[in-house]
């Protein structure tokens, strides 16, 4: 954070991303769900099999979308989506057939997710 602060959470799964919230702290994916500045229960969790799927990586929109990945666990497979979270914690999926997600930035428009 831009106020030099520091914590520690501990994760229950692997971690796929750590985002800067508006309005400040942290947001973070483990797992298919999506929490904020610590282990409270999530404000998102994505559709998926658990098992099978994860989070991986993150960006955000100028109207404070959040935008992430889902991925094979294993990495290998086309089984991942692109979706879309509202900031009141909507879940929306945008695309699908995702091996590995990553890397998120959009135009200057807002009309454009790379």
């Amino acid at each position: 954070p831009d106020d030099g602060a520091r914590s520690r959470t501990r994760v229950a799964d692997e971690l796929g991303f750590v985002i800067a919230r508006p309005g400040g702290g942290l947001q973070y994916g483990t797992g298919l769900a999506v929490h904020a500045d610590g282990p409270a229960a999530p404000l998102a969790v994505v559709p998926g099999d658990a098992a099978r799927l994860r989070l991986n990586d993150a960006g955000r929109d100028d109207r404070g979308h959040l935008w992430t990945g889902t991925m094979d666990r294993r990495g290998d497979a086309p089984l991942g989506a692109l979706w879309r979270i509202d900031p009141a914690g909507h879940v929306q999926q945008v695309d699908d057939g995702f091996t590995i997600p990553n890397g998120f930035a959009f135009s200057r428009d807002g009309g454009t997710v790379y």
